[in-house]
């Protein structure tokens, strides 16, 4: 087989490609706010550092001092593998003492209430979709000329979702924990209010993001709003519908152990007991079974969602 050999360029034109390049860099299009932007962040993340006294040379301490050495050769590690002569079974019997003592409890628990509160957020994000959605918030949807006595039903409900998500998870907590103390509720409600907030905005966005054309022709055949909402739009928004709520399903897996901190039994409510006892190796443990629930939740979204596209 002959292979062709292009010859090499002279120094001349090597010469005139290396100007061009130097002109175009020059004479590149710049953006910058971006720019400003990304040094103001990096200044200020610096003087952030340096006005709370964070020293490097702390964090990377000899295992003797308080560190990251120290903390993951003898904090972390579990207690039973500090012991000499230990072996692998004993490893297994101190992590099954912890899963049958209160691990799975605790991750059953998490688990309920981030279904619990993502169940109600989901439904309420669904109630308040069509009303977020600028395109079926206006007469004649995709046909006539927009409103301004409709688009204001649309601003309201995205000023709503904004007030919902603005509220923080923890304090909306202790708040309704001075109302419905003695129950799961106030994590509950908290967590399904943030995250309703969340959903109908996302789910709003997509319905106006939605294919137009076959709006169009269901409006055209006489098709009402919800005719539009039902058979056009969301059948379209669906599959990231489902995207966005297992999103923030593994974001509420995360939130629900914190607020497990406010009393309710989860992981939460395990960690902070194990943080004031100091077991870090136990805590460890917890911190994993939090992340293996995010993970299947994450295993879940996406095979529901190669479900839909091969269906």
């Amino acid at each position: 087989m002959n292979v062709i050999q292009k010859p090499d360029p002279s120094p001349a034109l090597r010469r005139e490609n290396w100007k061009r390049v130097q002109f175009l860099r020059k004479h590149r299009p710049q953006d910058r706010p971006a720019q400003v932007s990304v040094l103001v962040f990096v200044v200020a993340s610096a003087l952030s550092l340096w006005h709370m006294g964070f020293h490097w040379g702390r964090l990377f301490a000899g295992v003797s001092e308080p560190g990251l050495l120290r903390f993951l050769n003898q904090d972390l590690r579990p207690h039973v593998t500090r012991q000499p002569g230990w072996t692998w079974s004993d490893l297994a019997e101190w992590l099954m003492e912890i899963l049958m003592s209160y691990g799975l409890r605790a991750t059953w628990g998490t688990l309920l209430l981030a279904t619990a509160a993502m169940g109600l957020a989901g439904f309420a994000g669904l109630l308040l979709a069509p009303f977020a959605a600028r395109t079926l918030t206006v007469p004649d949807p995709y046909m006539g000329p927009k409103a301004d006595k409709r688009s204001r039903l649309s601003s309201a409900a995205r000023s709503l979702c904004l007030a919902m998500r603005a509220l923080p998870e923890y304090v909306l907590g202790f708040l309704l924990l001075a109302l419905l103390s003695g129950s799961t509720w106030p994590a509950v409600l908290a967590l399904a209010m943030h995250n309703a907030g969340i959903l109908g905005r996302l789910f709003g966005d997509s319905l106006e993001d939605v294919t137009s054309a076959p709006m169009r022709n269901l409006a055209a055949g006489g098709a009402r709003p919800s005719g539009l909402l039902l058979f056009g739009a969301t059948p379209q928004a669906f599959s990231r519908w489902l995207a966005y709520f297992f999103y923030r399903f593994e974001t509420c897996v995360r939130e629900a152990t914190v607020l497990g901190m406010l009393g309710v039994i989860s992981i939460g409510y395990y960690a902070k007991e194990m943080r004031s006892r100091q077991f870090y190796d136990e805590l460890f443990v917890l911190v994993l079974l939090g992340a293996l629930l995010v993970i299947l939740a994450d295993a879940l979204s996406g095979w529901l969602r190669n479900r839909l596209r091969q269906g």
